[in-house]
């Protein structure tokens, strides 16, 4: 039982870091490969905003997935899809969508879910070996034990 505990806590991040930020870089690569037909389709400024949370959106994913300053990521990323939600159930208000249907919509609520877990993410961070700030650490322990080794 110790051995599994010590593997998930070793793999478990770096396999929820993976997670994460594949599915927000590959919604941001869609965004942007598709921009011409999102411009077609929407106001000038509603494009704006949403190629700036698509970049937005890119460079948390990026930061979670290296799991560098990995709490800004996911606060990023959380920012995103609360603005994203909102933009959704502003867009179902147009249509004479009920707030009581909005707010019961497997997809805003399955949006929520993803906001909490982004900001646990955001709070606690997901630190590991296979962090380039892990890696960091290490090195900075090695360099200092060499060091005072050879002194």
């Amino acid at each position: 039982m110790k051995m599994f505990k010590s593997l998930f806590n070793e793999w478990a991040p770096l396999v929820v870091r993976v997670l994460i930020g594949y599915a927000f870089l590959v919604s941001g690569y869609q965004t942007l490969s598709q921009a011409s037909a999102i411009k077609a389709g929407a106001t000038s400024g509603l494009f704006t905003i949403l190629m700036v949370l698509t970049v937005i959106a890119i460079v948390g994913a990026v930061s979670v997935l290296i799991g560098w300053k990995a709490r800004y990521g996911g606060l990023l990323l959380a920012f995103v899809v609360l603005a994203n939600t909102i933009l959704t159930a502003y867009q179902a208000l147009g249509q004479n969508v009920s707030m009581s249907v909005i707010l019961t919509a497997p997809q805003i609520l399955q949006s929520l879910t993803l906001i909490g877990g982004l900001l646990c993410i955001a709070i606690h961070g997901i630190s590991g070996r296979w962090t380039v700030e892990g890696m960091r650490k290490t090195s900075s322990r090695e360099s200092s034990e060499i060091q005072y080794t050879s002194s």
